[in-house]
């Protein structure tokens, strides 16, 4: 979440004197820490390549999600494992990503977000495959199908139709709407076969 998303996220007027200022000094704290962590990126031998409260919809493969403070792409397991080091070492809060097989809540994320540069292949693409993980003998695809799921949607994602595994954006789509269909799907499949299906994908970011 941007500082300034997290400003319009409160209703200043509905809080008390105490309150108010408290909410103030935690707002500055994160600007403060904002702003510090970004100068010490920028001024670090990653500041060509950093970018600055990027959209993670632009890097992920079904192309939802927020803003990043920060994103570093790399292209080596070193680079990344030497970037991870730099934010640890300076208490700025890191998320890792090795593959765009994730979902980016629409708050986006605080601090350092760090991806191998085959992350973002289809990047955008729209089509998220593999959502639920493959155990035991189930199969999510036939449960999903089964459960009489495919081409459902909620906003604009929907349940794949030759996949049932899968969720495609239709344009315009937010995380919020993927996480409401990933809830349904799974409350359905249990009601339907009794199988609890769990996810292979990635979630992260501000709720």
């Amino acid at each position: 979440m941007t500082v300034d998303s997290y400003i319009a996220s409160v209703d200043l007027s509905a809080l008390s004197p105490r309150q108010r200022a408290r909410f103030e000094l935690e707002a500055d704290r994160q600007q403060r820490f904002t702003d510090e962590a970004k100068e010490e990126l920028a001024r670090s031998s990653y500041g060509a390549a950093l970018m600055r409260d990027e959209p993670m919809a632009n890097h992920t493969r079904l192309g939802v999600g927020g803003p990043a403070d920060m994103l570093l792409e790399v292209e080596r397991a070193e680079d990344l494992e030497e970037a991870r080091a730099f934010a640890a070492e300076r208490k700025i809060p890191c998320v890792v990503l090795e593959n765009g097989d994730v979902i980016v809540r629409d708050k986006g994320v605080r601090g350092l977000v760090i991806m191998m540069k085959a992350a973002g292949d289809n990047a955008g693409a729209g089509t998220l495959v593999e959502v639920f993980r493959h155990e035991g003998g189930a199969m999510p695809a036939q449960l999903i199908a089964e459960a009489g799921l495919q081409g459902v949607r909620v906003g604009r994602i929907r349940v794949g139709g030759d996949d049932a595994n899968s969720l495609i954006n239709e344009g315009g789509a937010s995380a919020a709407d993927a996480l409401v269909l990933i809830s349904m799907v799974k409350d359905r499949v249990k009601a339907s076969s009794g199988v609890a299906l769990e996810l292979a994908v990635k979630i992260v970011g501000e709720r």
